[in-house]
């Protein structure tokens, strides 16, 4: 099971479960197997400039929103960020649409030390991604 977590809402707090966490059903125990951030948490983005100038600096702290799709052994999963800034409004900042494969039998986080996020989408001034959908033909 993924699970998206947001992270604390601060910037400066690097909580170790923040990002994409997975979980699996151990002898009827859940159990967290790693938590992926690799590209994701800590990333800065600046020189967002709309209509009103300069926004301030945005740092990703954690995921909210998810969604994937299993093909074999991979599952590659999608979800926007959750930011932080100096704007004073945790949650109305600049986000991205994110996306990463993971290997379905990996258990532990030395074997997916080469999986990290990219950016589909974002940051972009005024624009604040809700949620993501997997849509298949």
């Amino acid at each position: 099971m993924y699970v998206s977590d947001a992270g604390t809402g601060n910037s400066t707090d690097q909580t170790s479960h923040a990002g994409l966490q997975k979980w699996s059903l151990v002898n009827g125990t859940w159990q967290l197997d790693y938590v992926l951030g690799a590209g994701l948490i800590g990333t800065v983005d600046s020189n967002l400039f709309g209509y009103d100038g300069q926004y301030p600096d945005v740092t990703t702290i954690g995921l909210r929103d998810l969604a994937g799709v299993v093909d074999g052994d991979k599952v590659t999963l999608w979800a926007t960020t959750s930011t932080s800034s100096a704007s004073g409004d945790i949650g109305a900042d600049p986000n991205k649409v994110v996306q990463i494969a993971d290997d379905l039998r990996a258990t532990s986080s030395n074997a997916v030390v080469n999986e990290a996020f990219s950016v589909l989408a974002g940051p972009t001034y005024g624009t604040v991604y809700r949620g993501v959908a997997c849509v298949t033909p």
